[in-house]
């Protein structure tokens, strides 16, 4: 139950706000979950978007486990203001705004972490931020490592019979093998720390998605091998619908739960939600229902541009490999969010797209696009961060 007695003006201000995050996230980020099935003609844009912006609104009712993370695992909870999130949101709504005019699907999920450590550390330096431990490094380190000798090998030895660059092989190799055995563990029990968990899955994102669209279009290419290309057409036409549907899903499980773990962080900040005797982050259901209504809004609202471009320049689909993006996608989202896991859609999606590309040869995959997408990426969470430190700075001056 929320008191509403204790949110004065300026908190409510700040949820507000929040509330337009999340927005901007359906408009930037859900766009990603329709960019297959537009590309491939599977559906007009305007369908898309109702059964994208739909599937949006009833995923955000799966769960809480990404909320408790964002919202107890990153900044301090002695740091956690009103005018700290006020700032965080701000800095991670500017780079998102941005990137949507210059057309570049980076990662709200990024924007927001950014934002959060940003604003953190302008106010109580490296005490405001939960970094993880030498512990919790050891933790990740010895999966890392294995998985990585182990992808290592595979890469190389696909790169020489693709005949392609064997460093891309070595880094590619590296990169999914480590994250596949990483993930293993954590279906096994393994705990991480959670902003640990959050940047290490940021990054592993698209290599995921590469790896289970790779296979999973191999899978499809073996079992309709004598099928007619008419009959296959027609059949994933359909399969695709549900495939978007079910990647919408996984978005509002995932990216909805973000902003109900900011917002209701704030509330048990200012005391209008207390915290459970069980230790365990009570999400109110109004923020899951606001937050469910916002992000698929912006949905519907849609991000053209981004559809566009991660449905046509980064390779060539076809409504069988728009169907093998989807899914496999949509699988590490849903699955990985059950386990508190925070997965950045824009990098799960365009991971998939890649790997589909790839299977075709490594030339059906527009390099150069992915590389300009990658450099969003990197300079994500460092600018958003600024901006929130900045804009925390005027906020304390004004206040």
């Amino acid at each position: 139950m929320i008191d509403w007695t204790l949110i004065g003006p300026f908190v409510l201000v700040t949820i507000l706000v929040a509330l337009l995050f999340d927005f901007y996230n359906g408009l930037h980020d859900a766009a990603n979950s329709i960019a297959t099935v537009v590309a491939t003609r599977a559906l007009p844009v305007w369908a898309a978007l109702l059964l994208a912006g739909s599937f949006n609104f009833i995923g955000a009712f799966a769960g809480t486990a990404v909320a408790a993370a964002v919202g107890s695992g990153i900044i301090a909870k002695s740091v956690v203001t009103p005018e700290v999130i006020l700032a965080a949101l701000a800095g991670a709504i500017f780079w998102s705004v941005l990137t949507i005019f210059l057309g570049i699907p980076i990662s709200s999920s990024q924007s927001l972490i950014g934002g959060l450590v940003g604003a953190a550390l302008a106010k109580a330096g490296m005490a405001g931020v939960q970094w993880p431990t030498l512990v919790d490094l050891e933790t990740v380190a010895r999966p890392m490592a294995l998985g990585a000798l182990v992808g290592i090998a595979g890469g190389i030895a696909l790169a020489r019979l693709s005949r392609t660059n064997v460093w891309a092989g070595f880094w590619l190799g590296a990169s999914v093998g480590s994250a596949i055995l990483l993930v293993w563990d954590i279906f096994h029990g393994l705990k991480i720390q959670k902003l640990l968990a959050i940047v290490l899955f940021i990054g592993y994102s698209p290599f995921l998605g590469f790896c289970l669209a790779f296979t999973f279009t191999a899978t499809i290419a073996w079992l309709f091998r004598r099928a007619s290309p008419g009959k296959t057409k027609g059949l994933f036409r359909w399969l695709q619908i549900g495939s978007s549907s079910f990647y919408s899903f996984g978005h509002g499980t995932n990216d909805a739960q973000k902003t109900m773990g900011v917002i209701t962080a704030l509330m048990i900040a200012v005391g209008a939600v207390q915290q459970t005797s069980d230790g365990k982050f009570p999400v109110p259901s109004e923020v899951i229902f606001a937050s469910g209504l916002m992000i698929a809004l912006g949905t519907l609202i849609g991000g053209y541009k981004i559809v566009k471009t991660m449905g046509t320049k980064l390779t060539h689909l076809d409504t069988s490999q728009g169907f093998a993006a989807e899914t496999s996608s949509a699988i590490g989202l849903y699955y990985l969010a059950g386990f508190g896991v925070p997965v950045s859609t824009t990098h799960s999606i365009t991971g998939a797209i890649m790997g589909v590309g790839a299977f075709q040869r490594a030339s059906a995959v527009s390099w150069g696009t992915a590389r300009r997408i990658v450099s969003a990426w990197i300079i994500t969470i460092p600018m958003a961060a600024i901006v929130a430190a900045f804009c925390y700075w005027v906020i304390d001056l004004i206040r």
